[in-house]
């Protein structure tokens, strides 16, 4: 998401006096849902700074040894691909770009 986008919220609070806090709840929830529509029901973590005026996504693994369901876990050599300081028993974070949902899952 860009500039333009908190541009809207924020000219939405002024003209219609609906908060952006309240709106960027919603857009939190709406990307949560999005993602559990296009991948399942797999774990995933919103960021969303207002300061900055972006928008990320994040996939949460759980880091093993042996993965047994690719859709939750990660195993620890690809994991630390990621962050090398990633250990078994840990999550791990993967960012997802926003852009890949779909026009109708969003």
């Amino acid at each position: 998401m860009n500039t333009e986008f908190f541009n809207a919220l924020d000219l939405l609070e002024k003209e219609k006096g609906i908060p952006k806090d309240y709106m960027l709840e919603k857009v939190e929830a709406a990307l949560i849902s999005a993602f559990k529509r296009e991948r399942g029901g797999s774990n995933v973590r919103v960021l969303i700074d207002a300061k900055k005026k972006e928008v990320r996504v994040f996939e949460l693994k759980d880091i093993v040894e042996e993965v047994t369901d690719e859709s939750t876990e990660i195993s620890l050599e690809e994991a630390r691909k990621l962050n090398r300081r990633y250990e078994v028993g840990g999550v791990a974070e993967i960012e997802l770009k926003t852009k890949s949902f779909g026009r109708i899952s969003a």
